[in-house]
């Protein structure tokens, strides 16, 4: 059997976060087809509703997503390293790592705290609209917690 690309289960992951926010499912993830692919999950109710309330405009992350983790090469889509320079998304990701927040995820997602780092999506999105949370670099897992822009 060939593995379905992102592309083609864009239609399946907007079921899977519409069935996490009417509360048919606990957890909310699926699996990228990336070279090495990761385990992403939304952490709360709240991201997938406004991921949902504005389908279109998200596609362009989801789709990202398959590049996968490409760390602090720049120019390219896909999960990439935050940085202080990306200002007020840095800020947004990088304290969630020391909050209480930041613990209960990753003590909820069976994350590493050694070997967490927190993250962007990256797409060709003109608003500057950027998923972020924190990626297990070690376990391949992505955990997604908020929307954020870099102003």
């Amino acid at each position: 059997m060939v593995a379905q690309n992102i592309e083609d289960r864009l239609d399946d992951i907007f079921v899977i976060l519409k069935d996490f926010l009417d509360g048919r499912t606990q957890e909310c993830s699926f699996t990228t087809d990336s070279l090495k692919p990761l385990k992403i999950f939304i952490d709360s109710r709240n991201l997938a509703k406004e991921i949902l309330g504005n389908r279109t405009a998200f596609k362009k992350h989801f789709r990202a997503l398959r590049y996968g983790y490409v760390g602090d090469r720049r120019g390219l889509n896909g999960i990439r390293d935050i940085h202080e320079n990306d200002g007020r998304l840095y800020k947004l990701a990088a304290n969630l790592l020391c909050t209480q927040r930041g613990s209960n995820v990753t003590m909820c997602y069976d994350l590493n705290p050694e070997t967490v780092r927190p993250i962007k999506v990256v797409a060709h999105d003109p608003s500057s609209r950027r998923l972020y949370g924190i990626i297990d670099t070690l376990q391949s897992k992505v955990v997604l917690v908020g929307i954020g822009r870099y102003k």
